[in-house]
């Protein structure tokens, strides 16, 4: 399953494994050192992820400032998709733990907006 690393913020100890293919955060927010032992590319990958925000080694984009696309983040039975800062992906998945659909709704902007 394709998958990367993303650091959020560049000053902040904050990892997510991100998948490609449901293009969701599939982990809890990590510190680096776990980031390192979780994800198979280990200090490679998290000093690439160090470097531009993520850990694609194709694409040395910088990340930080920009949007992603969220496919699907579900709590019950609402589905939430769209557009969200790359800076707020641990605040979404604080939010998905804690069912909190009010700050999801404010951090995923709808693709039709």
């Amino acid at each position: 399953m394709p998958r990367c690393v993303i650091k959020p913020h560049p000053e902040k100890d904050e990892y997510v494994i991100w998948s490609t293919v449901v293009d969701s955060p599939v982990s809890e927010v990590l510190t680096r050192d776990e980031a390192v032992r979780e994800y198979p590319g280990g200090e490679e990958s998290v000093a690439r992820a160090d470097e531009t925000g993520a850990s694609w080694a194709d694409d040395r984009s910088i990340y930080w400032g920009t949007k992603e696309f969220i496919r699907e983040v579900n709590v019950g039975d609402t589905c939430f998709k769209g557009l969200c800062y790359f800076g707020h992906i641990p605040a979404i998945i604080q939010a998905w733990k804690a069912g909190d659909t009010d700050t999801l709704q404010s951090l995923i902007q709808d693709i039709d907006d």
